[in-house]
């Protein structure tokens, strides 16, 4: 009977401990800065890197949910990361959308990087059985911030694009011309640039 008992007691401990550890990694702590510029401290549900780009679940402090409009959102951080609501261009051409995007670099121009998730699916038929597949994906995106205008960084012409963008800046300018530095290169060329302004 002891031994029984002794068991049953370390199964509901190690189910409570366990329970504990899985309801910390659901959260993260962080704090939202609305556009009037009051802070909300508490934890945000951990919905995926991916998600966090386009929308966020809030509790506060008492834990309780709290609704936001990404329009009342000037900036947000959870964890380590933080994060500002900006027009964003992709994945559709439209420029008035608003997301989350994750600041890497700061200075004189700012670097963020915005992910969006891009789901595609296919149904077809074998034998007259109808199957269907899906899957999905999470490019990213970069924009550059300057004297606070956005601009999308492109792999497409980067040499003519980012050359004239940096002309203020005529070593840089003239690497990024002729292609010694490239778009895989984009954080050292935000580096070098932040350090030279």
């Amino acid at each position: 009977m002891k031994m029984k008992t002794r068991y049953f007691l370390i199964g509901v401990f190690t189910l409570i401990y366990l329970s504990g550890y899985t309801q910390r990694e659901k959260y993260t702590e962080g704090y939202v800065v609305k556009t009037s510029m009051d802070t909300l401290y508490g934890k945000f549900y951990n919905l995926g890197e991916a998600r966090s780009y386009a929308k966020f679940i809030f509790k506060d402090q008492n834990d309780k949910k709290v609704k936001i409009k990404k329009s009342e959102v000037f900036a947000y951080k959870k964890g380590d990361a933080l994060y500002y609501t900006k027009r964003y261009e992709r994945p559709i051409a439209i420029r008035n959308m608003l997301g989350y995007m994750k600041i890497i670099k700061e200075g004189k121009i700012n670097l963020y990087q915005y992910r969006y998730e891009v789901a595609s699916g296919n149904t077809s038929s074998i034998q007259g059985v109808s199957t269907q597949e899906y899957s999905s994906s999470a490019p990213t995106d970069y924009y550059l911030e300057k004297d606070g205008e956005l601009t999308l960084v492109k792999g497409r012409k980067f040499d003519e694009v980012m050359a004239e963008y940096f002309s203020d800046d005529a070593a840089l300018s003239a690497k990024i011309a002729n292609k010694e530095l490239e778009f895989n290169d984009l954080f050292k060329i935000i580096d070098d640039y932040n350090s030279n302004h």
